[in-house]
């Protein structure tokens, strides 16, 4: 059981990035729009669409007339939303500038690779690791060597990076020259780890929010929509540690996060908010804990 509390990425963290922000022409006073029309405003990094005809009518303080359309391709990775990629053509790469943080997590991934980097100014790469994101565990004999797709994880969480405060680090997700590489979201921070393992029966799953109905003839009418990580866990945890993990939830109660139930498994990886959470103190040196997380959508 593991926490990562998001270190929020600036103009001033992100350093660079591969991805170019030319999704649509800046807005302009002097311009005037017509319905339809789409723009970015490059200090938010936000895309607009016109709803009616204007000039001079400033996006965020007009939304009559323009409709918000969310971030831009190069921040729709840190917009705190999964479902929302920032695609690039063979690779996606970014350089943070974040301060200490021990912790990686990607959310949404299309690619071969992802690798970690953190350089220092004084002692040059300090951390570096490369990760496969194709899933061979499906491969078990012949017949599926040649025949089953190979899969591809989704989410990945590094850890394990050291502390500095100066040092940059790059991330990189990589694929082949001509493949869309995708990232629904980057996540760094510092990683907390509060128990050795969950417990037997823990839980995850899916919240389907798309629309399923039946009409009059018992034919179905669908509308598929976005879904959302689901996961319970119960755990034991060193009596020590409660007050650190009940404080920092409570820090956490209106902040999306990384939960990390198990190593093994990338189901139990979640961004997102607790809904739930508790501790039984039964034992002289451990208790009981619970915990329910709801991801992003």
């Amino acid at each position: 059981m593991k926490v990562i509390a998001p270190t929020p990425v600036t103009d001033a963290v992100l350093v660079s990035s591969t991805v170019p922000e030319t999704d649509y022409p800046a807005w302009n006073s002097a311009t005037a729009y017509a319905i339809g029309a789409r723009v970015m405003i490059a200090a938010t990094h936000q895309l607009y669409e016109a709803l009616t005809a204007s000039t001079n009518k400033p996006p965020a303080a007009n939304p009559a007339n323009w409709l918000l359309l969310g971030a831009n391709n190069r921040w729709r990775m840190f917009d705190n939303k999964v479902g929302t990629l920032t695609t690039g053509l063979g690779s996606v790469s970014v350089v943070l500038a974040p301060g200490i943080v021990t912790g990686v997590a990607l959310f949404g991934v299309s690619a071969t690779t992802v690798q970690v980097t953190m350089t220092d100014t004084v002692e040059g790469v300090v951390f570096d690791q490369t990760l496969d994101m194709n899933d061979y565990t499906g491969i078990t004999d012949g017949y599926s060597y040649f025949f089953e797709d190979i899969r591809r994880k989704s989410a990945v969480v590094v850890e394990g990076l050291p502390s500095y405060r100066t040092a940059q680090l790059t991330i990189t997700a990589s694929a082949g020259v001509s493949e869309t590489v995708a990232i629904g979201s980057l996540v760094v921070g510092r990683l907390r780890k509060y128990a050795d393992a969950v417990f037997l029966g823990a839980y995850a799953g899916i919240l389907d929010f798309s629309r399923k109905e039946r009409d009059a003839f018992g034919n179905f009418q669908v509308v598929e929509r976005d879904f959302a990580s689901l996961a319970r866990w119960r755990f034991d945890i060193p009596n020590n540690r409660i007050d650190a993990l009940k404080e920092q939830l409570a820090a956490l109660r209106a902040k999306p996060a990384v939960y990390v139930g198990s190593d093994r498994f990338a189901s139990s990886f979640v961004y997102g908010f607790f809904r739930d959470f508790g501790v039984t103190i039964e034992y002289p040196t451990h208790s009981e804990c619970f915990i329910e997380v709801e991801g992003l959508v």
